[in-house]
């Protein structure tokens, strides 16, 4: 059975949950020496991605200011060229990202 949209939305507070728990007490240089916890977190927003996927374009029309677009798009990039991910954008998303998209999933869990 599919996954309704507010287990996606849940997928996607919990992935971001656990990225905020692997990533306490680390820097981005752990990203360029530890592969488990840099597979961890690629792993982490790929479950982001494919779950902001199956949320409805109304209800993302209603946060834009989350880039959608680029969360579907970095699974795909994740996917198909991991090999040329910077950790910097990986670091990014943790360090500027994970906050808003958060209050925003919280607010359509809200609105569902």
């Amino acid at each position: 059975m599919a996954a309704t949209v507010r287990e996606r939305l849940e997928h996607i507070l919990d992935a971001t949950a656990n990225i905020r728990t692997l990533l306490a007490e680390k820097s981005i240089d752990s990203l360029r020496t530890e592969p488990v916890t840099r597979a961890a977190l690629e792993r982490f927003i790929e479950i982001i991605s494919e779950a902001s996927r199956h949320v409805p374009s109304e209800l993302k029309a209603k946060h834009p200011q989350i880039a959608w677009i680029d969360i579907a798009n970095i699974g795909n990039r994740l996917r198909h060229g991991y090999d040329m991910v910077d950790e910097r954008i990986l670091w990014d998303i943790y360090a500027f990202d994970i906050d808003a998209l958060d209050q925003a999933v919280t607010r359509m869990q809200d609105e569902t």
